[in-house]
């Protein structure tokens, strides 16, 4: 026999594998000792910043509707009054809806719903601010 063929020494041979007392981990599954994490629920913030942001756009439509029909019941300083109040709550909701939708998109919650809702809010308050400064001016001019 050549030196290839003889069978090698008992104590170069490795030692045969253990068996093992724990179950092989399944596919997916959390090793032994750490817990699985719990499932996340999905964040609602960008649908909530979204149905403030249309809310608000419907409210604002509705009472610029509103509008015409109060010239005729109502006198100048009312009609002031109510145009004041009307721009502040399309203020205060743009304003809402743009927090919101703000952090939506930080946490990226429904991001093209958050997205479009800060869109939205933007315009309810370029719309409010174009109101307030143009009633200034007429109030300057006047």
């Amino acid at each position: 026999m050549t030196e290839s063929q003889q069978p090698a020494p008992a104590w170069q041979t490795p030692p045969p594998p253990a068996a093992s007392t724990q179950p092989p981990p399944a596919q997916g599954a959390a090793s032994w000792g750490t817990h699985p994490a719990p499932p996340k629920k999905p964040s609602s913030l960008g649908r909530t910043a979204f149905l403030i942001a249309l809310a608000g756009l419907l409210i604002s439509m509705l009472l610029n509707l509103a509008v015409p029909f109060l010239y005729s019941d109502l006198t100048p300083a009312q009609i002031g009054i109510f145009t004041t109040l009307s721009q502040l709550l399309r203020g205060i909701i743009g304003a809402v809806a743009l927090v919101f939708g703000i952090i939506g998109a930080i946490k990226r919650a429904q991001p093209v719903l958050s997205g479009i809702a800060i869109g939205i809010a933007m315009l309810m308050l370029v719309g409010t601010m174009t109101a307030a400064l143009t009633a200034f001016v007429y109030a300057l001019i006047y």
